[in-house]
């Protein structure tokens, strides 16, 4: 689930098909926490770096994840277009965009493709080749959380207030388990 209170401020969270939940990401300025809630474990992450894992996966930073999920990234076009796209990173990006979102595009690294969206209908997919892994979704809400004040924009959970129960872990670069 994503929920964005505003450009850089966001909380992603994941859970399997039981609906049990994976991990978390919270991202407020240039700070950010990642948790599992599971392991009871957290790191605090350099929320101007790139986001890696333990595997090989395409360095997004920290701030294009609410993007990659809403079909805005890349954000360097705002154009209709299937022409490539030569994004801020310097890497190619092929794609065709619709007037307010992409419809999908193909990420290159080395001249091969390393990762893709897709609006399938309702559904969204981004797909990532190494290592072979494939995130459906679909929005079911969208709207506004509310001024300043409310709970939801308030109860943000910020790095220093982590439930006691969770072990701090290093994750050097970003690089989460």
């Amino acid at each position: 689930m994503l929920r964005r209170l505003s450009a850089d401020r966001f909380i992603l969270s994941a859970a399997d098909a039981l609906g049990q939940a994976r991990w978390e990401i919270r991202r407020e300025r240039d700070a950010a926490v990642w948790s599992d809630p599971q392991g009871h474990l957290f790191c605090v992450l350099d929320a101007r770096l790139p986001l890696r894992a333990r595997q090989s996966v395409p360095n997004f930073p920290l701030s294009d994840l609410p993007g990659l999920l809403t079909g805005e990234w890349p954000a360097e076009s705002a154009v209709a277009s299937a022409a490539p796209v030569a994004g801020t990173t310097g890497r190619r990006i092929t794609g065709e965009r619709g007037p307010d979102a992409w419809d999908s595009w193909t990420l290159w690294e080395d001249g091969e493709p390393v990762a893709w969206f897709k609006h399938l209908g309702a559904d969204s997919l981004l797909s990532v080749r190494r290592p072979s892994v494939q995130v459906r979704w679909r929005v079911t809400a969208q709207g506004f959380l509310g001024p300043p004040g409310s709970a939801v924009v308030d109860n943000f959970l910020r790095p220093g207030e982590l439930i006691a129960s969770a072990r701090e872990i290093a994750c050097p670069e970003n690089a989460i388990p």
